[in-house]
């Protein structure tokens, strides 16, 4: 009796699993399915990532022209009494931040950007070596001997794992504080690091640049950018790729141009007003 009850229970079994083959072979529209069943169940589905997200501010202490805030990419100039103020934000065909400053006589002004995105790397879980690519660079100038001539900039980025916790992977750049005289600082290297497939990361990007002309007659001056690249390590095969937020590229941008570009174009002008003055 028992050896027919399991044979019972064998049979049962047995026509289930022909049962589903069947279903699978009289519909061929759920073919691919009943195959992402049986193969694909350990396989990580890709996040949906938030869209990119920037924000910023070109004003001078003393309208006209208004303040301007912006949260689209593109390039914010304004122009008036002040001086010239300026801040480019791209997310393709890389994301890159730059502002600069040129300032008058009696005036300060302001270029701030902020862009935060999300990144992942699909495919089989594990660890996988991944390289950045970053250049960045801040440069200023100022009469040295008026108290209120100054400038300071920021040139900074950062990773982080937020579905991993408060985790901070990686932050480097420059942070000038207040500074007046001649400052010029660049860096361009490639930054390793080991991620976790199939988890979404925070990039954070800041370029800042502040500068003050005082009460000498001497224009003031301050620049700043920022812009990393990822890129896999040797030996990371095709099995895995880059998933970036809606308005975010990963190939480097147009070259821009280099922080002494900009230092030269703040000195020149130091000098024509000293010839100006003379």
């Amino acid at each position: 009796m028992a050896s027919s009850e399991g044979e019972m229970e064998r049979s049962v079994s047995t026509d289930q699993v022909h049962a589903g083959r069947d279903r699978c072979r009289s519909r061929p529209t759920l073919t691919g399915l009943c195959a992402l069943l049986l193969v694909g169940l350990g396989q990580a589905t890709a996040a949906v990532l938030d869209p990119a997200n920037i924000s910023g501010t070109v004003f001078f202490n003393i309208s006209p022209p208004a303040r301007l805030d912006f949260n689209t990419f593109g390039t914010f100039p304004q122009t008036g009494p002040g001086g010239f103020l300026q801040f480019t934000a791209s997310g393709t065909p890389g994301p890159f931040l730059s502002g600069e400053a040129t300032i008058s006589k009696n005036f300060t002004g302001r270029v701030s950007g902020i862009l935060v995105y999300g990144i992942e790397i699909l495919g089989p879980a594990g660890t996988v070596p991944v390289a950045v690519d970053v250049s960045g660079g801040a440069s200023g100038s100022s009469v040295a001997n008026d108290p209120f001539a100054a400038f300071a900039m920021k040139s900074l980025w950062s990773l982080e794992g937020p579905n991993l916790g408060p985790q901070g992977i990686f932050s480097e750049g420059i942070d000038t504080g207040q500074l007046s005289g001649i400052f010029n600082q660049n860096f361009g290297h490639t930054v390793n690091l080991t991620l976790n497939a199939n988890h979404v990361y925070k990039v954070t990007m800041v370029a800042d640049a502040f500068a003050a002309a005082g009460s000498s007659g001497t224009l003031a001056f301050a620049s700043a950018f920022i812009d990393p690249i990822f890129s896999f390590g040797p030996g990371v095969g095709p099995e895995y790729s880059f998933l970036l937020s809606d308005g975010i590229g990963n190939s480097a941008p147009i070259p821009e141009p280099g922080p002494h570009v900009f230092l030269l174009v703040g000195m020149f002008a130091l000098g024509v007003l000293r010839i100006r003055a003379g």
